[in-house]
């Protein structure tokens, strides 16, 4: 019921939504069929709608079916470089 394509798809959505600001991000992935040909797709990178997804992900292809079908996945984005970013303004107490 997946798409084979999914996670390159993803890979190439993520990947080509160029630099990115700040050290951690994170995605929301929502697909539901209730049943038959009705399908809900909800995309959110950093909790805001991401449109562009929810539209190539529609154009994938989802096989329909009679019974109710859901994938939820979520995903913590770091960069390579976060750490440098995250700990760049940490100053360690001073101790007397």
């Amino acid at each position: 019921m997946i798409p084979d394509e999914l996670d390159d798809t993803m890979k190439r959505l993520i990947c080509g939504r160029g630099s990115l600001q700040g050290s951690i991000h994170w995605l929301r992935l929502f697909y539901g069929a209730p049943g038959g040909s009705l399908q809900i797709f909800e995309v959110l990178f950093d909790n805001e709608q991401w449109v562009e997804a929810e539209s190539k992900l529609r154009k994938l292809q989802w096989q329909v079916s009679q019974n109710y079908f859901s994938i939820r996945c979520f995903m913590v984005l770091q960069r390579e470089d976060a750490e440098r970013t995250m700990w760049s303004n940490f100053t360690a107490p001073v101790t007397i």
